[in-house]
């Protein structure tokens, strides 16, 4: 492969959701994974995602409550059997209860505490089927989208945050092509897409508005932070995406 058709640097400030990316076939990571997995860039015909879709949502909703529960599950066995320690001081700083980390925590919170319900959307769902009333299939394919991008998101966010804010406890200056700025500029796009996502859940779900109001201001929290850490990230100099950006298309949630 010639190296001249791949863009450099271009996976340093991409989202790793390479299925995604109208640039993989310039990207050199993803050739040598490819590579190395046996794995092209295979592509599911369009009609056939259309007709699997509502297979596909209630297996979204499935899977994350399992996730949730399973890790429920470890936190209590994590638990069992540990003795606190008296009169011992804390002076590593606690990660989990860092600002970047309450958003990833308060989305886990919202399906946890919505659990029964989601259980009660997929019988009805399942219901409908059964009973050969019509569907929203297209709504349905929006709302399988607007949940896989928050999960794809959840925890990405954070780790970019993170990454933006230890560049700055070390001392990294604000170049714009610093890569604190850039890590700020994935983050905040990635928070983009999650808010579109969870408005379109708080349209779909309307009863669950409330609820998904307070997980949206806590990324809304999110992202003032790192705006005031990172005044400039929209200047950042993204290889290849900020070259073409006409080339990628942004799913926009139809909330009609």
């Amino acid at each position: 492969m010639s190296e001249e058709k791949y863009i450099s640097g271009i996976h340093n400030y991409c989202d790793r959701w390479c299925e995604r990316c109208a640039f993989t076939t310039r990207c050199s990571v993803f050739a040598a994974e490819s590579e190395s997995s046996g794995n092209g860039t295979d592509s599911s015909d369009l009609m056939d995602q259309l007709r699997n879709t509502f297979e596909n949502t209630l297996e979204m909703l499935q899977d994350l409550m399992e996730k949730l529960e399973e890790a429920a599950e470890e936190a209590l066995d994590d638990q069992d059997g540990i003795e606190p320690e008296e009169d011992t001081p804390t002076e590593e700083p606690d990660f989990h209860n860092a600002w970047y980390t309450h958003y990833a925590r308060a989305v886990d919170h919202f399906f946890r505490s919505n659990e029964s319900f989601f259980r009660g959307q997929e019988l009805k769902l399942e219901e409908l089927v059964e009973m050969g009333m019509p569907v929203d299939v297209e709504k349905l394919g929006f709302l399988h989208e607007a949940l896989h991008t928050i999960r794809w998101y959840q925890h990405f966010i954070g780790a970019k945050a993170n990454r933006a804010t230890s560049d700055l406890q070390f001392g990294e200056d604000h170049d714009l092509q610093g890569d604190g700025n850039g890590s700020a500029k994935v983050a905040m796009i990635a928070i983009r897409k999650s808010m579109d996502a969870w408005t379109f859940l708080s349209s779909f779900f309307a009863d669950k508005a409330t609820d998904i109001q307070e997980v949206m201001q806590v990324l809304s929290g999110t992202r003032k932070k790192l705006a005031a850490s990172y005044p400039n990230w929209e200047q950042f100099h993204r290889p290849g995406f900020d070259d073409e950006p006409g080339t990628v298309v942004r799913l926009d949630f139809n909330l009609n």
